[in-house]
């Protein structure tokens, strides 16, 4: 057996893990409680418990002869399982271990090495799922929690805070698997090898983004793991169960991080450096120098925030996007390409 942690070769000074553990253990849970005061101490129960329910083990045999511990998420009552590419990529037998003892073997139906998300199907149904909140909405600061099998330890739950939103890491791309959508929220909940396709959840039990990596110089958890966010995990979920593979839409233009508007004051967005030729961009009417401020109701950040959002739309859908141009403001309504 070996770690895939030590497989890699990473930028100085950093190490980035993709969190699959070849250790294997029993597992436990954990159902913490959290104290809210207003004016007085009330006592508020989080149901992590129920959600570990969600939340399953996989042992990846692969092609090569190793074995490795992922983790990954219950999404579909008949049998979808929501996890990472890298904990599944070259698997020659995937097992499944449920919450609730049950063991299965598990099929890769299809995956997105663009964003690191795979589906694996079992033979089963009426499972227990976790609903999905909207990534959108979450606030850096709220309270997080980790579902996974770190070192093969099944359904460990470990708490945190959310530390920041649209993190552009690039430094993952010294990873085996290429993220060409960069975008991931970040914890500093403890994760470590074997959580990777695990869940991070909010307060409410609802998912919030998928455990994919760990920013560390030891290799083990030092509080900066990233997850990819609810919304996007989700439509590429949506897309590989329905089409079998997913279906991005373009704008056709080349962006870079806005930095100054027209006043030379800072501003949030993405800047419009190129325009492709009759892509939807320039045929809505955009023009190079155009700063994205919004794609559909949400405003953006900045380049990778820009991607994902746009990510999150299939060919074919109308997407509004709000511009500044200048001294104005406008609106387009962007019909995506394949």
């Amino acid at each position: 057996m070996q770690n895939i942690l030590s497989n890699h070769n990473f930028q100085k000074g950093i190490l980035v893990g993709l969190l699959v553990s070849s250790l294997a253990f029993s597992f436990f849970n954990f159902s913490p409680k959290i104290n809210a005061s207003k004016n007085k101490e009330v006592e508020t129960t989080v149901d992590v418990e129920n959600a570990s329910e969600g939340v399953a083990k996989l042992t990846v045999e692969l092609e090569n002869g190793d074995i490795s511990t992922g983790s990954a998420v219950v999404i579909r009552e008949d049998g979808y399982l929501l996890t990472n590419y890298h904990v599944v990529n070259g698997s020659d037998f995937i097992h499944v271990n449920l919450n609730s003892n049950e063991e299965f073997k598990g099929k890769l139906i299809g995956f997105d090495p663009s964003t690191d998300l795979a589906i694996v199907k079992i033979d089963s149904k009426n499972l227990t799922t976790l609903p999905i909140a909207n990534s959108e909405n979450l606030k850096v600061g709220q309270k997080v929690f980790a579902i996974g099998s770190p070192f093969g330890l099944q359904n460990t739950v470990t708490a945190g805070i959310l530390s920041a939103k649209n993190r552009n890491a690039t430094f993952l791309k010294a990873n085996a698997t290429e993220l060409s959508i960069e975008n991931f929220l970040q914890t500093d909940a403890p994760v470590n090898s074997g959580n990777s396709g695990g869940a991070m959840i909010n307060d409410k039990g609802q998912l919030i983004g998928i455990i994919t990596a760990i920013a560390s110089e030891s290799g083990k958890s030092e509080g900066y793991s990233f997850a990819i966010p609810s919304n996007l995990a989700k439509k590429v979920a949506d897309d590989i169960i329905n089409f079998g593979k997913v279906q991005r839409g373009f704008m056709g233009i080349g962006m870079a991080d806005a930095e100054k508007d027209f006043k030379n004051k800072p501003i949030k967005g993405a800047l419009v450096a190129n325009l492709e030729k009759n892509g939807s961009a320039a045929l809505a009417g955009m023009k190079e120098g155009d700063i994205i401020t919004h794609v559909g109701e949400s405003s953006v950040l900045n380049t990778s925030h820009t991607m994902q959002r746009i990510a999150e739309y299939r060919p074919g859908q109308e997407v509004e996007v709000k511009v500044t141009r200048g001294s104005k403001r406008l609106n387009f309504k962007v019909k995506l390409k394949n």
